[in-house]
């Protein structure tokens, strides 16, 4: 007995937790979920999270909430936040926006935040938040309704009993500055004062903060104001009571400082409230901070001390949500529940005085509340058609409504009236409703892979697409091979191409195929000893060839008809005059119902009907001859169709058959009828298809039902992101499917439906006046008994004179008796040739074909190879002339490669002689510096972008303070840059240009163009030559516009394009050929190619030279052609006559003919230290700073040389000097080389030593 007593006393625990639901209703199915995508690419569930407060009106707020949410709406994933006593609004933002502090992540949420009762103070917007992450993810639903307001609270028979005994007024800040009113507030009373220290301090063990107030001016756990330190605290000081200190963030102290008022502060936390109840039951008069709308505030019991305005303002209860709630999938009813919410300040108060008891049950008071005030929450429910919205199931629908080819305007209804059917149906998809999707294919194949991809990546991500019925084309590869892909279940419900369920599983047939058409084909031919039989197929249909030839029935020839909109009469006359000359008489044609009424009015004309012993197998279609085509062709058509017939499956069953859907065939018929001449006219032809689109929802219907019935939540994982195994069941249940169609017995086999074929011959129609005919059933045919019955073909009308006509008509134009498959042969040229048969003679001319196009690929790819070869060996020869296939200089970059995104491009500088020059940005150690950009234009040659490259290997060598250093390289990715410190004022040929004018002048400016100047900028230059002749490197390009200022105006050598290594000899040879600075060089490297660093000390004097003479061009009067036979002959640039003397002497040591000769580096700096004025303006040298357009030059300054000049070379182009020049010479340019050839310039009365002398 005391087993049974536990037993039930454990049942009825089970039913108590069990029943947890507020209203008796039934639960809401589908359960609703709030999706997201996340940052991985795939969806998520996120749960539905309502802020919670200490406030037990926020409390109330979200219970009724949850139990909205939960059992109106289905949500099954909606939790409580609780944040205690907090009531910071922007805190409040940053959760709701899902951010930590002022760091507002990628959004990747892992929940939805809604706070419903967030305070806000006047003035207060989203809008005026700086943190823009807050403002794009938090949106404000507005006003809950009633505003709140912090303030202090006594109660109203302390009130009542001052002004009765006193006449005082007690609801007043000053009043706390009487001490007579205070020390009745001071709870100074022995029992009370006890219970009031042990609510001060916190429950449990809290050894470090045992108080609620840990502050440094807290004694005890309590604040003592400044009047309250002269005396005793408990005395004369009232004590004002609060619960947490940071929920009035500091004001509390800062009133009582401001008013100068006699009062303490004690803190209770969560035991305020049971605190001051007692006091109020034991008539103990108390002073509390609280706020209002509050349970303990809501009643007449207390009443609020009157402030300034300025002291307690009113804070408006708003309800802050995540922005894109309405949007996720799921998540709009709960969005618009949130919208509608909204208490009226007499029912917010309503529903505080539910509360009785200082710990109530919030769960039922919220239950209690909504079975009570259903008129106020039921307008805050979403609309009918938001809430249906998730719950619905689409079938993405793909029919023939409109084509000039075919058109079926009619077939779709037989779909809407499934869908109506499964809807009614309270057992079918309880908490679904299925919806038909209508797209329009066009009869294009094109158009309804359109349409498919257009339900797959369906805009609204609500719109649940559980597969595609359609597309009612027999050509559908393409679209099932992209159903395949996308895992898409197609429900085809007319002809179709047969596909092997294996390999396409998803793709199912709702209407028996083509093939078991040509099965009943060879059954009819067997029985009636045909053996011959000619076709007519238009593209994109399936012909029975393949069949008939399997069961040895000869298929003479196949003709292809021509689209609806291109066949024509004449078209039709070929297509018969053909079949007469190959003696067809048994015609099958597979074609367009326009295409097939031109055929068969040719055919009324050429005598090649039944009459005339003819057999036509038309297209199934009831009502073909008599619509789209001109009267007079009618009656021609109809006369044309007598005794043809047509083969087609069972549209409808017996009449009476109870089909799916609580109909009879006839009930469904004539409800159909009705629907049509509603929707399409009164002259709507019923489709054949109709009964197929029936079945076909009704497919998706069962295997739907099915899936939310045996699998849990079986319909929303399939649009979950782990679908695929219940994709997989829905498939497996879909290929399961039995039920009684209109059509009769409806279930898949290998995807295919199995079905019943009838046979249908056009016969006069006695009833009409006229010729006429009508189709009148004589054969049927089962293919899904498994062993075929026989065909009766006794209802068959022989219109030639009652007899089985022959498949042997007579053979026009031919003397052959023999009877065959007569062909015209393609390669009749290659055949008689060969003297084989045409078959042999298509295998020779394929094999033939084979081979040479195999040769054509051999050669190709010969051609190729060589080709490449011969780049790579340039481009070898290219990387050796660079020095990039040593082994100590590798083409390493990697250390100095930046990420593209860490430079700026903000303007163009120039164009360079790889591409354009930018200036810009560059962060470089997490700082922001200005570099200049040299980039590589797309789609340049190998070797340029060697030469591109080499510069930036070379550059990353040099660290010099009169060097341009290199920055970083960006190599992956096109344009490559290459990242160069930035040169504020140019290179110098165009600063000293610019500034020309400026000498002898009185400005200020005037001292960047003085002696001191331009010698320092020579001593820049001469710094930087002696580090690159250390480093055993020749700059071979040493001139004024490749020396660069920068901001401090220092000078530095640019542009490393042809600067070389030479390596462990002491020179460098040119063995390539280019356009060179002829104007800067050298007479040995002219001549023989060869560089050392004393040919860039000769390029060094031309410098010097443009230094002085600011930027003055150098050879004036002489092309590029007449400088070379000029210095190789051993003349030198001519030089202004005010030139100072000893600037004379070192351009003249610079310039000697024996490079041996010539100074060095460290001779030149110290000529330069000891004369800091050496190089003085000379202003009289010729202005020209540009070259010059003779005898077809390019106006460059660089002249293209051969390569590898050879030492007889050089002494027949020394010969040519001295013959006249065919190029004209400036007269005074004439002069100076007769008065140089007369000197001999060797140096023996020049000496540098003579130049540092002071």
């Amino acid at each position: 007995m005391k087993m049974w007593n536990q037993l039930v006393i454990c049942l009825v625990v089970i039913a108590t937790v069990a029943d947890t639901k507020c209203l008796d209703e039934p639960d809401v199915l589908p359960k609703r979920k709030i999706m997201w995508n996340s940052l991985n690419g795939g969806k998520k569930e996120l749960p539905l999270v309502l802020e919670n407060s200490s406030r037990l009106s926020h409390q109330l707020t979200n219970a009724i909430l949850k139990i909205l949410l939960e059992e109106k709406l289905g949500y099954n994933k909606v939790e409580f936040n609780n944040t205690g006593h907090q009531s910071n609004v922007s805190e409040v933002l940053t959760r709701v926006a899902g951010c930590l502090g002022n760091s507002c992540p990628l959004l990747d949420d892992n929940k939805v935040v809604v706070n419903m009762e967030t305070w806000v103070p006047p003035g207060y917007t989203i809008a005026s938040i700086d943190n823009s992450m807050i403002r794009a993810r938090v949106t404000d639903a507005g006003p809950l309704g009633p505003f709140g307001r912090f303030g202090w609270y006594i109660p109203n028979s302390f009130v009542d009993q001052q002004w009765k005994d006193h006449e005082l007024i007690v609801d007043h800040w000053r009043v706390l500055q009487v001490g007579r009113i205070t020390d009745k507030l001071s709870l100074k009373n022995n029992d009370i004062r006890e219970v009031l220290l042990s609510k001060m301090k916190r429950p449990g063990i809290h050894r470090q903060q045992p108080y609620y107030c840990d502050s440094p001016k807290c004694i005890d756990g309590m604040l003592v104001a400044d009047r309250c330190h002269r005396s005793r605290p408990e005395h004369n000081c009232a004590t004002l009571l609060s619960s947490y200190t940071d929920l009035d963030s500091g004001q509390l102290e800062a009133t009582i400082k401001n008013h100068d008022l006699k009062v303490n502060i004690a803190w209770l936390g969560e035991q305020l409230e049971s605190f001051v109840t007692q006091c109020a039951e034991e008539n103990i008069p108390t002073l509390f901070y609280n706020w209002e709308p509050n349970v303990l505030t809501n009643g007449d019991e207390f009443t609020r001390i009157k402030f300034d305005q300025r002291d307690f303002e009113k804070y408006q209860m708003r309800k802050m949500i995540w922005k894109e709630l309405a949007n996720a999938p799921g998540g709009k009813p709960a969005h618009d529940l949130f919208q509608s919410v909204h208490f009226t300040t007499s029912q917010y108060n309503d529903l505080l005085s539910s509360v009785k008891s200082l710990h109530p049950d919030i769960n039922e008071l919220a239950c209690d509340w909504i079975k009570t005030h259903q008129p106020v929450w039921e307008p805050w429910m979403p609309s009918e058609e938001t809430l249906s919205e998730g719950s619905k199931l689409y079938i993405g629908g793909i029919f023939t409504q409109a084509s000039r080819a075919f058109s079926d305007p009619a077939s779709v209804y037989g779909a809407t009236m499934a869908i109506k059917d499964i809807n009614a149906n309270p057992d079918i998809l309880k908490g679904y409703t299925l919806e038909l999707l209508v797209e329009n294919s066009s009869f294009d194949k094109k158009t309804a892979l359109e349409k498919f991809i257009g339900y797959i990546y369906t805009k609204n991500p609500e719109k649940k697409v559980v597969g595609i019925m359609g597309p009612g084309l027999r050509e559908t590869k393409e679209l099932v091979q992209v159903a395949n892909l996308f895992s898409t279940i197609i429900i085809n419900y007319s002809e179709f191409e047969e596909y092997d369920d294996k390999h396409y599983p998803f793709f199912f047939n709702a209407k028996p195929s083509e093939r078991q058409i040509s099965q009943l084909y060879v059954e009819m031919f067997h029985q009636l000893g045909w053996s011959r039989v000619g076709l007519l197929i238009s593209d994109g249909y399936d012909g029975p060839e393949e069949v008939l030839q399997d069961n040895s029935i000869d298929v003479i020839t196949s003709i292809k008809v021509a689209d609806a909109d291109i066949i024509d009469n004449a078209t039709a006359q070929k297509y018969l005059q053909q079949l007469k000359l190959l003696g067809v008489t048994i015609i099958v044609v597979h074609a367009e119902e326009y295409s097939t009424a031109v055929i068969m009015k040719e055919a009324f004309h050429q005598k090649m009907t039944a009459e005339y012993g003819y057999v036509w197998f038309l297209p199934y279609t009831p009502h073909w001859s008599m619509r789209n085509f001109e009267f007079e062709m009618d009656i021609e058509v109809v006369k044309a169709t007598l005794g043809a017939m047509s083969l087609d499956m069972q549209f409808l069953d017996k009449p009476d058959t109870q089909v799916i859907g609580d109909h009879t065939v006839e009930q469904w018929k004539q409800s159909y009828m009705k629907t049509i001449k509603q929707e399409v006219g009164q002259n709507a032809y019923p489709s054949p298809l109709a009964p197929y689109t029936y079945e076909s929802a009704w497919v998706f219907a069962l295997a739907l039902d099915r899936l939310n019935k045996e699998i849990d939540r079986g319909i929303e994982e399939l649009f979950g992101e782990k679908k695929s195994n219940t994709f997989k069941n829905f498939t497996e249940f879909v290929s399961e499917i039995r039920f009684q169609g209109l059509a009769g017995e409806f279930s898949f086999q290998n995807n295919r439906r199995p079905g019943v074929i009838n046979l249908f011959q056009y016969q006069m129609d006695s009833s009409q006046l006229i010729n006429s005919s009508h189709l009148e059933l004589v054969g049927q045919y089962k293919s899904y008994t498994g062993a075929s019955e026989r065909l009766n073909l006794t209802k068959v009308v022989w219109y030639d004179g009652g007899q089985i006509p022959s498949d042997i008509g007579d053979l026009e134009h031919s003397n052959s008796t023999e009877l065959g498959p007569l062909e015209y042969c393609h390669v009749e040229a290659l055949r008689a040739a060969l003297g084989i048969t045409c078959n042999e003679a298509k295998t020779v001319a394929n094999i033939m074909g084979a081979v040479g196009f195999i040769l054509i690929v051999m050669i190709a790819l010969v051609v190729i190879k060589k080709r490449y070869d011969r780049k790579m060996k340039r481009t070898r020869a290219r990387m050796q002339e660079l020095g990039l296939m040593s082994d100590f200089t590798w083409l390493s970059l990697d250390e100095w490669e930046m990420a593209r995104d860490q430079v700026v491009l903000n303007r163009k500088l120039g164009e360079g002689a790889f591409g354009t020059v930018y200036g810009g940005k560059c962060c470089i150690n997490n700082e922001w510096q200005a570099v200049a950009v040299k980039t590589l234009k797309i789609g340049s040659t190998v070797e340029e972008k060697l030469d591109f490259l080499s510069e930036a290997n070379i550059m990353k060598r040099f660290n010099h303070e009169n060097i341009v250093k290199l920055r970083g390289v960006c190599t992956r990715g096109e344009p490559a840059y290459a990242i160069m410190e930035f040169m504020l004022f140019g290179d110098l040929k165009s600063y000293l240009s610019a500034r020309r004018d400026l000498v002898g002048s009185k400005s200020k400016e005037s001292h960047d163009v003085s002696a001191l100047s331009l010698t320092r900028m020579a001593l820049d230059v001469a710094r930087g030559l002696k580090y690159l002749s250390d480093l055993n490197y020749v700059h071979r390009d040493i001139a004024c516009r490749n020396m660069l200022l920068n901001s401090e105006k220092v000078v530095k050598i640019g542009d490393f394009g042809l600067t070389r290594s030479m390596y462990d000899s002491d020179y460098y040879r040119c063995n390539r050929k280019g356009r060179f600075p002829v104007r800067w060089w050298a007479p040995e490297s002219l001549s023989e190619g060869k560089f050392t660093s004393k040919a860039d000390m000769w390029s060094y004097g031309i410098l010097l030279y443009e230094i002085s003479t600011f930027g003055s061009f150098p050879y004036q009067g002489l092309s590029n052609n007449q400088v070379l036979k000029y210095v190789t002959s051993g003349f030198t640039l001519w030089l202004p006559k005010d030139i100072n003397s000893k600037l004379r002497t070192l351009l003249m040591q610079c310039w000697l003919k024996d490079p041996e000769k010539r100074p060095t580096c460290d001779q030149i700096i110290n000529v330069i230290h000891h004369n800091s004025k050496l190089i003085v303006p000379c202003l009289d040298a010729p202005m020209a700073s540009v070259a010059l357009e003779t005898n077809g030059e390019t106006g460059s300054d660089s002249l293209e040389l051969p390569v590898s000049i050879q030492a007889s070379q050089n002494h027949k182009l020394l010969r040519s000097v001295s013959e006249p020049s065919k190029d004209p010479v400036h007269p005074e340019c004439q002069r100076l080389m007769d008065e140089m050839a007369d000197d001999t310039v060797s140096g023996s009365s020049i000496h540098l030593d003579d130049l540092t002398t002071p």
